[in-house]
């Protein structure tokens, strides 16, 4: 067999053994992998010219190399590369992979990218080898940019928690989701009425700690580091708290076939506002036949402010996932932050989407955290008798001069997403700002102690300490702490 090589590709073997042929080849200037040459020999005989046309199949460089001229080379400076072996090394929790054409490798901010589990170590601490195929770097049937997608035949379970086969979607599986969605509803409305006939002895303003815990505590459980039956006993107090079913996500039965992230996004918008249409709903029904069901007068605004105060972070995290954008390095398109495959405004996949969940941070969520935070100066300038009833169900619990903390607890809601978005290197720099943002927020509680009640100040400070020790003791920083954890992915 005779070998010969092509400038800039690699090398291949003509089987006949013709010598020193008139080679051309047929194709794409630029390959890609699979792409089919034709490669065409003519060799003079006996004074006949003739062709040979052989299909030929030319490999790109290994994942983590590219083309120069004609050798591959590192594709990164941030990966290390092995010429000889042809392995190329990346940081755990970052991703590599091909962008509009660039190869770029960033921190995985989806948590679903190569960990200490499944990556083969490189000579350095901190390492994994890169696989054959970019697919290959994601698990738990993830792929995509930033592993962020279903792997082909999979579909996203409630929240696109989990990816499981589409084959779930089929034979009447769904019923099952149908049936335990209608069961948390009835549920969930059994609680609220409780708490609503309770009537003055418990003020919006007491389960302000309780629903802050479970608002915060996702944010700060990294997945790899915490078992799935905690984030599943996790999950159920939060769809408790945030009027939305997130325990669905866990069961392995997929929501919509074909569904986007950016659609599954849009549907925890659904749960607080259908739970909130059927409470007031009852409650207008109530005051049309008293005779069948009746409630205080204040019913009404105390109604409104315990949904307004359940519904506020699902509506918080949904809008922010929806608007946050991601620049990659030598990339000039930006893309959706949670779908990193879909450009940024696009026409049918982003825009319609962005324009409803602008107008939910900008025109509910951030007025709303704003004018609480404010109400106890404002109380002072302006005739807000009216609306007395309201702000009192969250701020009638706190001393007179810290009343504005009502609006402190959004607002630190808030200071979380933007802590989750925020750019950055790595991973565990992320984590370390949450490890700040939960001192900060402790320790403004527990010198303040704001409440009227002692041992609402007590609780508080047990659950922001408990969020604390949480953020230290979990994820990759966690190895600073405890010299006996293995080192995070």
């Amino acid at each position: 067999n005779t070998s010969y090589t092509l400038s800039g590709f690699t090398s291949f073997t003509i089987e006949s053994g013709i010598n020193n042929p008139n080679i051309y080849i047929e194709g794409p200037i630029v390959n890609t992998k699979d792409t089919k040459y034709v490669l065409k020999i003519a060799q003079a005989e006996q004074s006949n010219d003739f062709q040979k046309t052989i299909k030929v199949t030319i490999n790109s460089c290994p994942l983590g190399f590219k083309h120069s001229t004609n050798k591959c080379i590192c594709a990164s400076e941030d990966l290390m590369c092995n010429f000889t072996s042809g392995k190329a090394c990346i940081t755990k929790s970052y991703w590599h992979g091909l962008v509009k054409g660039k190869q770029i490798t960033v921190p995985c901010t989806s948590a679903k990218c190569q960990n200490i589990e499944n990556c083969i170590d490189c000579s350095s601490t901190g390492y994994c080898k890169l696989p054959q195929q970019e697919s290959d770097q994601c698990i738990d049937n993830r792929a995509g940019v930033l592993c962020t997608e279903c792997s082909p035949n999979y579909s996203y379970t409630f929240g696109a928690i989990n990816c499981v086969p589409v084959t779930t979607c089929e034979n009447g599986k769904f019923i099952i989701i149908v049936i335990m969605m209608i069961l948390f509803i009835l549920i969930l409305l059994f609680l609220l009425f409780v708490l609503l006939k309770l009537g003055k002895h418990i003020k919006v303003g007491y389960l302000f700690s309780f629903i802050y815990y479970f608002s915060i505590i996702n944010y700060i459980l990294i997945p790899n580091y915490v078992s799935n039956e905690k984030r599943i006993m996790v999950s159920l107090f939060e769809s408790i708290t945030q009027l939305n079913p997130h325990f669905l996500g866990y069961i392995p039965i997929c929501l919509a076939p074909k569904s986007s992230i950016i659609e599954q996004q849009m549907i925890l918008y659904v749960g607080p506002l259908l739970v909130s249409t059927i409470v007031l709903s009852i409650l207008c029904l109530s005051k049309c036949c008293p005779r069948y069901l009746t409630f205080r007068d204040n019913t009404t605004v105390r109604a409104i402010s315990l949904l307004v105060l359940l519904s506020f972070t699902d509506l918080a995290v949904a809008s922010f996932n929806i608007l946050n954008p991601i620049k990659f390095k030598g990339v000039e398109t930006v893309f959706v932050n949670i779908q990193p495959s879909t450009e940024y405004f696009a026409l049918k996949e982003h825009l319609p989407w962005f324009i409803f969940s602008a107008f939910i941070e900008f025109g509910l969520v951030l007025p709303f955290t704003f004018f609480l935070l404010l109400a106890p100066l404002l109380i002072r300038c302006c005739n807000l008798n009216k609306i007395k009833p309201f702000l009192d169900e969250f701020q009638g619990c706190y001393k007179d001069k810290y009343r504005w903390m009502a609006g402190y607890y959004f607002l630190c809601r808030q200071l979380y997403l933007v802590v989750s978005i925020a750019p950055s290197s790595t991973n565990s720099s992320v984590q370390y700002a949450y490890q700040i943002t939960s001192l900060f927020v402790f320790i403004i509680h527990a010198v303040l102690q704001p409440y009227n009640s002692k041992w609402l100040n007590v609780v508080d400070t047990i659950l922001l300490a408990d969020l604390l020790c949480i953020t230290v003791s979990y994820g990759i920083t966690a190895n600073t702490v405890y010299d006996n954890l293995k080192y995070g992915h």
